[in-house]
């Protein structure tokens, strides 16, 4: 998707992921007004220089041409149409009120290592469980006997 979006749209997307207003971040980093929206097809070396230190988590090369993930050394998970990124935000691609899993802050990688250990630790008891019904239905085999 990010492919087809242009240079500006891009721009838009992360400033959107930041909660930042395009004034406001026109304003922060020294642009003109209205800076963003005259976006024809690319940003010149320079402005990305002056961009670039506002946004250290973004990957430029995303930026400029769609390519790879919005942030470098992006790392996510995809839910229920949600993209779970590493620093716990999410970009939700569907109905969050639909979804059953919901992170709203904190470290997404310890946050999805909690639920694997939760997850193998269910598997476990199931285990257990199979196991004793199984000898339970032996025992009951054995009586009827």
């Amino acid at each position: 998707m990010a492919k087809n979006q242009t240079v500006k749209e891009r721009l838009i997307s992360y400033l959107s992921y930041l909660g930042v207003g395009q004034t406001r971040f026109e304003k922060d980093c020294g642009l003109a007004n209205g800076y963003i929206n005259n976006i024809r097809r690319s940003i010149t070396p320079e402005k990305l220089q002056i961009i670039a230190p506002y946004c250290p988590d973004l990957n430029t090369g995303w930026l400029m041409t769609g390519e790879g993930e919005m942030l470098k050394n992006s790392q996510h998970l995809t839910i229920n149409n949600k993209e779970i990124h590493d620093n716990g935000t999410v970009i939700d691609g569907g109905n969050a009120a639909n979804s059953p899993i919901s992170v709203s802050s904190g470290n997404c990688a310890q946050q999805i290592a909690a639920l694997q250990q939760r997850i193998a630790d269910k598997d476990a008891l199931i285990a257990s469980l199979q196991k004793q019904v199984a000898n339970l239905e032996e025992l009951i085999a054995m009586l009827r006997k």
